[in-house]
């Protein structure tokens, strides 16, 4: 799904330049497709071999963190499933993320309860119906339940920056190219910034 959305917003960025095709070479969209296509066109075989190996590298580093990130949260759902005595697939996405939290922090639903109760935070408690009782066996698996949720998310992290190295480089194999055709006059601002959800936001300003 990931993918789909990069290439989506790779495609939204081909089309916001489509009006300058009598300005820009056609090889500097070459390089919005596969970065470092566009300096191959043009014989720089030094500045496209570069960008290959920074594509080729985005890419395993998105492959395996994603594959990563969906091995740990597997090994979690079944771990905790197993050790705390709960049903997880039973939980919605909305509420999920945040059980889980919860669980990898407290021994017990009712533990959890209590503590919410006695900083008057009532709303936050969980009704005491079986669907969200957690009860961990013992406390240090509560402690490894908890690390492969931080490896989890750590591994996330790793996969949302990488897609923003996927689409940073393919701005800057398209200015290369337009520059190498001679267009010095092309100014990039950009910035990333992150979200909630350990999301990134790429702002980028292209002026000619």
């Amino acid at each position: 799904m990931k993918i789909f959305r990069l290439y989506i917003l790779l495609s939204l960025i081909s089309l916001s330049f489509s009006q300058l095709s009598q300005t820009i070479d056609k090889n500097a969209y070459k390089s919005l497709i596969v970065p470092g296509w566009g300096q191959l066109e043009l014989d720089e075989k030094n500045r496209s071999r570069n960008f290959f190996i920074l594509e080729a590298c985005s890419w395993f580093s998105f492959l395996g963190s994603s594959y990563a990130n969906n091995m740990y949260i597997d090994d979690y759902m079944s771990f905790g499933s197993f050790h705390a005595d709960i049903n997880l697939n039973l939980i919605n996405d909305n509420e999920l993320s945040l059980l889980i939290v919860h669980m990898s922090q407290y021994d017990n639903m009712y533990e959890f309860n209590e503590n919410m109760e006695r900083q008057r935070r009532f709303n936050d408690t969980y009704p005491d119906t079986p669907k969200y009782q957690w009860d961990w066996d013992t406390t240090k698996n509560r402690n490894t339940f908890n690390d492969l949720r931080v490896k989890s998310s750590n591994a996330k992290k790793i996969n949302n920056f990488t897609v923003a190295a996927l689409i940073v480089n393919r701005i800057v194999s398209f200015i290369d190219v337009a520059y190498l055709n001679g267009q010095n006059n092309i100014k990039l601002e950009s910035a990333l910034s992150p979200t909630i959800n350990n999301g990134i936001v790429f702002n980028c300003q292209l002026s000619f």
